[in-house]
């Protein structure tokens, strides 16, 4: 909320609620200006939210969802906020790399960036992984409203079929 003293009440209680095993996700929203310290922030989680309770970083209560800002809701039309995916792959990349080398259960959501954008990380997009157990249809919500949308590289992609393209 940005209230005075939020953050640390905030932080406190999920240190609280990891040591009653309480199940916690953290989904960290990416945008133009926090992408570039988005491994100092799976650092943070790590030594200061999870460190010293006992929790290991794979514990079954607790993840990290790296999502990034999308042009829709609040944030319609604030395309500065919104950062270049080329820009940003290297840092999200960076991101999932720290985070599985700690041990923390991390996905890419389907507001996270396409599976292309995450070389060697594939595996860890959501989207990626409901297309291929069939969950998902090609077809569905975020595309068929014309949310997300594909250029027409995306034609000869390697993962064309397994995910739904970027948001408008």
């Amino acid at each position: 909320t940005g209230s005075p003293g939020d953050f640390k009440r905030t932080c406190e209680g999920i240190r609280n609620m990891v040591r009653q095993n309480i199940y916690v996700g953290i989904n960290h929203v990416l945008n133009a200006v926090n992408y570039k310290d988005t491994e100092k922030f799976v650092n943070f989680i790590n030594e200061e939210l999870f460190g010293g309770l006992n929790c290991s970083p794979s514990s079954k209560y607790w993840f990290l969802s790296l999502s990034v800002v999308q042009p829709i809701g609040r944030a319609e039309g604030a395309f500065d906020i919104v950062p270049k995916l080329s820009d940003l792959s290297p840092y999200f990349v960076d991101g999932l790399r720290r985070a599985v080398e700690l041990g923390i259960f991390v996905i890419n959501p389907g507001c996270g960036i396409p599976v292309c954008f995450t070389p060697g990380y594939e595996e860890l997009s959501s989207e990626y992984h409901s297309l291929l157990r069939q969950e998902l249809d090609i077809g569905t919500f975020p595309v068929k409203e014309r949310l997300k949308a594909k250029g027409p590289q995306c034609v000869i992609c390697r993962y064309n079929s397994l995910c739904l393209g970027v948001w408008r």
